[in-house]
């Protein structure tokens, strides 16, 4: 660490810092060694959370050497994080009920401002401590210099640096060489659930591959971080259908067709089709793994495997020109092959309940039925239900937000609906649908394992057996 003079704007230290998790917690102690020398310890905390979050993305996500670097503007504190790779971070948006507060949000928590610069051949992200709160603070990219400069922005009007920017960049057309891929009937919430629980399995997956010399790392590393160009790809380029945030609002927006576009185009560069490619050879060993329990991630949905998939395939073969666009809406033919032991779990309480309770693991498969639950699904026993996907008991408009929501909480500790009774229909053995109140509650198991006991209750006429 180099201490240079602390006048306004000056830089108070500096570490290169090699692309290894080492290098998480050498950059904590910079940042918190410097603020030591400054006599702002108050801010410690924050910053050595903040600066985590900012080398973990660049560890993860650019793969190359980066370089932390601490500076004093009068009263506030500047914390930039550089590497090598020129993609612009942008903060996801989720809604007031999920479970999630990680990453760029967190950074946002923490800090008065932040943001991200072009800073050839990379990028610089960075953030501001200890100064007055920034009501609008930039997102990346919200600046011509997408960042922080302490004469530019001295005074300066965010909302009419943000209009001048968008007048100085019109939208233009992709270049030629890049190729238009179309998808059709894309489930937009599925991919959104599909979003993190990707970004969790490959998170796992990439620790267990950081092992042997530093050139093994290295090559690791950016493997890791051409996949996830494609992840980020996609992103950036499917929409995300509106949620509600109220149970009500939430119930009226997560139905078939507002979760789905009939179609969706966006260019892809010749050499993004690599990054799709290993994409999906890395989701497929990392799934091998989880499912021989060497991954500590929870059970995917086998519909969530099969939409990167098919993601993935549409991209590689349109771009090729070998084939042309196929839905996904036709992609599964066949009932899904669930994989995973369902969790090991004492029915007892439910099988012999007075009330209408259907349990269900978190491989989304029946794990028991009350007898008073089963006649009011029309069927003769319990078990006739039993050991089936608890798909088969809602009506098919709800299955794609059914298979995200369950999705999220195991992945992103999204809560949706638990908790919260709702007024749902049920699809009963002979077609029809009878609406009910449910009430979902969360039993965890050791081991990261879950089950879920649904009661319901009947909301209005049933329809006749």
């Amino acid at each position: 660490m180099a201490l240079d003079d602390i006048t306004s704007g000056s830089v108070v230290a500096r570490q290169r810092l090699e692309p290894h998790p080492s290098s998480v917690s050498r950059a904590r102690r910079l940042v918190t060694r410097a603020l030591g020398d400054l006599g702002r310890d108050e801010l410690a905390d924050d910053a050595a959370l903040a600066v985590s979050e900012l080398v973990t993305n660049a560890l993860v996500h650019a793969g190359t050497p980066m370089e932390v670097v601490v500076s004093r503007r009068r009263a506030e504190v500047v914390v930039e994080v550089l590497d090598d790779n020129p993609r612009l971070p942008f903060r996801r948006h989720h809604s007031e009920l999920a479970g999630t507060g990680r990453g760029l949000h967190l950074v946002e928590q923490l800090t008065t401002a932040w943001g991200a610069r072009e800073r050839p051949p990379g990028k610089a992200v960075w953030f501001l401590l200890g100064g007055e709160p920034v009501t609008d603070t930039p997102t990346a990219g919200d600046s011509t210099d997408r960042g922080w400069d302490p004469d530019l922005h001295a005074g300066s009007d965010p909302d009419a640096e943000l209009e001048a920017l968008l007048a100085a960049f019109p939208d233009e057309s992709p270049p030629p060489q890049h190729r238009e891929v179309v998808l059709l009937d894309v489930p937009l919430l599925l991919h959104t659930a599909w979003q993190q629980q990707a970004e969790s399995v490959l998170r796992e997956y990439l620790l267990t591959r950081l092992t042997g010399d530093d050139d093994r790392v290295e090559a690791e590393l950016e493997t890791h971080a051409s996949v996830h160009e494609a992840v980020v790809l996609l992103q950036e380029q499917l929409p995300a259908p509106e949620r509600g945030i109220h149970p009500d609002e939430l119930m009226a927006s997560a139905v078939e067709p507002l979760v789905s576009a009939a179609q969706v185009a966006f260019p892809v560069p010749p050499g993004a089709v690599a990054s799709f490619e290993r994409l999906d050879a890395m989701l497929d060993a990392a799934m091998e793994l989880a499912d021989a329990g060497a991954l500590l991630t929870p059970p995917t949905q086998p519909e969530v495997r099969e939409f990167r998939r098919w993601l993935c395939r549409e991209v590689r073969d349109q771009v090729a020109g070998t084939a042309d666009p196929r839905a996904w809406s036709g992609h599964l033919e066949m009932t899904p092959v669930v994989t995973g032991a369902a969790p090991s779990w004492d029915s007892t309480d439910v099988v012999c309940s007075s009330q209408a309770l259907v349990a269900s693991g978190d491989t989304n498969s029946i794990l028991a039925v009350s007898a008073p639950a089963a006649r009011l699904l029309g069927y003769d026993s319990p078990d006739e239900l039993t050991g089936r996907r608890l798909l088969d008991i809602i009506p098919e408009r709800f299955h794609q937000a059914h298979l995200a929501g369950l999705t999220m909480h195991l992945f992103a500790g999204r809560t949706g609906l638990l908790g919260r009774e709702v007024s749902v229909p049920a699809l009963r053995r002979d077609g029809t649908e009878l609406p009910i109140d449910l009430l979902v509650e969360t039993v965890s198991l050791p081991g990261g394992r879950h089950v879920f006991i649904a009661e319901m209750k009947v909301a209005g006429p049933a329809s006749p057996a």
